[in-house]
């Protein structure tokens, strides 16, 4: 869906770089923790992922990234389709049309 070096990571573990975000993270009562920003220009999408060290943050940016890139690319339901769980959790927070079923029948 996107070449590696289309994806920028910028880690912000204090705040500095993107205060913004930890600001509108705070308003809408997220845990005060380090985040990472990740953009993919090529498709014009960026995303946020939180966590107390950097392989979590990376790992969550880059899971947090990958919903915004497959929706761009228009592949998000098939992607849905095509793992149960992701379908799930995509489907609880709007972002698919796919019908939430419980996980043991989609197995």
């Amino acid at each position: 869906l996107v070449e590696p070096t289309d994806v920028v990571i910028d880690d912000d573990p204090d705040w500095k770089v993107f205060p913004e975000v930890g600001r509108a993270a705070k308003q809408v009562g997220a845990e005060e923790n380090c985040y990472a920003v990740a953009s993919c220009a090529s498709h014009g999408v960026w995303a946020v992922g939180m966590g107390a060290g950097w392989k979590a943050r990376e790992s969550a940016v880059r899971l947090a990234l990958a919903l915004p890139v497959a929706r761009a690319a228009g592949r998000l339901e098939e992607l849905c389709s095509k793992y149960g769980e992701l379908g799930a959790v995509c489907a609880a927070a709007g972002l698919s049309q796919q019908l939430q079923q419980p996980l043991s029948k989609r197995r």
